[in-house]
């Protein structure tokens, strides 16, 4: 399969921006795991796939790097305004794109692992809260902040513009060999 059929999987899916990148050029940055500490969006220690329980900063580097290649996705939605539920809508957008891909990546061969642009929702409230193992352990997913990716680097090496003026940029990443 060519790079541009991955490209066109990923932008038939719903995004609006795909490019595919070597793990090695993904910028982290372990600065950026204070922001899941901070716990603004209330997944901190209550989402398997989210810090601590997902692992340290080294683990999730390494995780990444154990694959060859990503494809970068970016999805963009119009919002009506800046409410929780304009948010979540987006977000939903997102994630079903990404389900979308993750399962085309899949079904053609290319194992690997999403990572996406907020905590893992497959189970809601995720297993964790209720003491239980997860459901989907190869399904689950962490977001772009539990790996301390550089989002704003990973758009410039991407060519994707990191702030949209026609909405909501979200970004997310099927890593695999």
């Amino acid at each position: 399969m060519t790079d541009k059929t991955i490209i066109a999987a990923a932008l038939n899916a719903g995004f609006c921006a795909a490019e595919l990148i070597k793990t090695k050029d993904i910028p982290v940055d372990s600065a950026f795991r204070r922001y899941c500490g901070e716990n603004l969006c209330g997944q901190y220690n209550a989402n398997y796939s989210c810090p601590p329980d997902c692992g340290s900063f080294e683990k999730m580097t390494e995780k990444l790097l154990k694959k060859d290649r990503a494809i970068v996705v970016q999805s963009v939605t119009e919002l009506a305004g800046y409410t929780q539920s304009e948010f979540s809508r987006a977000k939903e957008k997102h994630r079903v794109c990404m389900a979308e891909l993750e399962n085309f990546m899949r079904r053609n061969g290319f194992n690997g692992f999403a990572v996406g642009a907020g905590n893992c929702t497959l189970c809601t409230p995720c297993m964790r809260q209720k003491g239980l193992l997860c459901k989907f352990p190869d399904k689950a997913y962490s977001c772009m902040s539990a790996y301390c990716i550089d989002v704003k680097k990973l758009c410039k090496i991407c060519g994707m513009e990191y702030r949209r003026a026609d909405g909501l940029a979200l970004f997310g990443m099927y890593v695999f060999e």
